[in-house]
């Protein structure tokens, strides 16, 4: 049931969730604990977009020192990548926008995000040497082994 629910309607429901947990909350606890718990919710959610940050900045420097970018390319290869995550990321926001089975979004994602690897590839090369592709297909491959599956994936029945 949920798996067929557009991205729209499990948001949605997740609105709903979230106002009546509010609306439930707010019958028991007072105004200040209502404030300190909504300045909680922000509180967490600029940390996790800090870590996040981080995360993308220590990933960055790895692959800097893996690639062994000399310095002239540090910034070109930062923009490159940036962009598409930029790219990526409105991909996926202009997608939500859309009232899409869950199927459809994903070919339709991964069709897009082809696109956008293939081009960020074509600009890393005109920075990078041949050396330093060959070394980041490497790394990628290795990221790609590394990386967790999500849970449903995982999770899902293979029969």
């Amino acid at each position: 049931a949920i798996h067929e629910s557009t991205t729209d309607d499990r948001r949605s429901a997740m609105e709903s969730l979230r106002a009546d947990t509010d609306a439930r909350l707010a019958e028991v606890l007072t105004p200040a604990q209502m404030e300190e718990l909504f300045a909680s919710r922000e509180n967490r959610r600029a940390r996790r977009v800090q870590r996040r940050r981080e995360r993308a900045e220590d990933r960055f420097d790895v692959l800097a020192e893996r690639l062994e970018l000399a310095d002239s390319q540090v910034e070109p290869v930062r923009e490159i990548l940036a962009a598409s995550r930029a790219e990526g990321r409105a991909v996926f926001e202009a997608l939500r926008e859309e009232e899409l089975e869950r199927d459809e979004m994903r070919a339709r994602a991964q069709e897009q995000m082809a696109i956008i690897r293939s081009e960020t590839e074509a600009q890393l090369s005109g920075v990078l040497t041949p050396a330093q592709m060959a070394t980041l297909s490497e790394v990628r491959a290795e990221m790609q082994d590394e990386r967790p599956r999500s849970r449903r994936t995982r999770f899902r029945d293979r029969s």
